[in-house]
């Protein structure tokens, strides 16, 4: 996630099917440049569908029971 890199991170080296698409330093890339390069619009649309998907219940109760054996 650029946003949690971003607030630890002093130089982000991004990358593209395995090879180095770029290296930049704190100073030298805004978060927003930061986030477009890894991926942008993907990884907002990604971030909206996470919200809307229903996860697993952490509230500390009795596991779900299986119907199988």
């Amino acid at each position: 996630n650029p946003h949690h890199a971003y607030l630890v991170g002093d130089r982000f080296v991004l990358l593209k099917r395995g090879a180095m698409a770029g290296s930049h330093t704190k100073g030298g890339i805004t978060l927003d440049e930061l986030t477009q390069m890894a991926g942008g619009s993907e990884l907002e649309e990604l971030s909206h569908e996470l919200e809307r998907t229903p996860g697993p219940d952490l509230r500390g109760g009795p596991a779900a029971k299986h119907d199988t054996p």
